[in-house]
């Protein structure tokens, strides 16, 4: 399939909008499979940036420049891509201060085979920590869509979740593929850097669920 533009739409303020994609730079002439989007800060300037989810290419990190157009940064920042250089077939992100240093790190949900990416924002670059924070090995098989940071036990510290299940019951009469009805993940934060998958413990994957 080929992909689409992106379209991003300024608010006139007067109950309208103006599509502004191709002057801010934004409006991806490469056309690949936008499938995420998410407005954060990285770089505590106080100008809203924007990451962009792609399946099957790299993503874009736009810096905003302050001035109405942003500029990508994603293969500079080390988002763009896996963490041995691959390009995966990406889904959803968000941002979020996972380890209280002050910096928006970014979590990436990608397809089945392929790990998620918990990016830990060093300042000038991100670096892919999903390995060591024990989030890739959990995350390797499912096909994961919809996550999200939020600290669900009110202990201070960002935890997260992640939605997955195959995109047709179909799959389910093909050997070796993921399956449609796939658990949910919630990653537990250990305040070091590390996270401890606990869906089944919180009661999150009930039997009746995965019929």
């Amino acid at each position: 399939m080929e992909g689409e533009t992106d379209f991003l739409f300024r608010n006139r303020g007067d109950g309208t909008f103006a599509d502004v994609s191709e002057k801010a730079g934004v409006n991806d002439p490469h056309k690949l499979h936008g499938m995420g989007v998410v407005w954060g800060d990285y770089d505590g300037d106080g100008w809203p940036d924007l990451f962009v989810t792609n399946d099957s290419g790299w993503n874009f990190l736009y810096h905003n420049k302050r001035d109405g157009t942003f500029e990508d940064e994603g293969i500079a920042s080390g988002t763009a891509l896996g963490p041995f250089g691959q390009p995966y077939g990406n889904m959803a992100a968000d941002f979020g201060d996972f380890d209280h240093d002050g910096r928006l790190d970014l979590l990436v949900s990608r397809f089945g085979g392929q790990p998620a990416s918990l990016y830990w924002n060093r300042g000038a670059e991100f670096t892919d920590i999903a390995d060591k924070a024990k989030v890739a090995k959990p995350t390797f098989a499912p096909v994961k869509w919809g996550t999200g940071f939020g600290d669900f036990d009110n202990d201070g510290w960002p935890d997260f979740l992640i939605a997955n299940g195959n995109f047709s019951s179909l799959m389910d009469t093909l050997p070796n593929e993921a399956r449609y009805a796939e658990p949910v993940q919630l990653f537990h934060n250990l305040g070091d850097r590390t996270f401890d998958e606990v869906s089944d413990a919180a009661g999150l994957n009930q039997p009746e669920v995965l019929k």
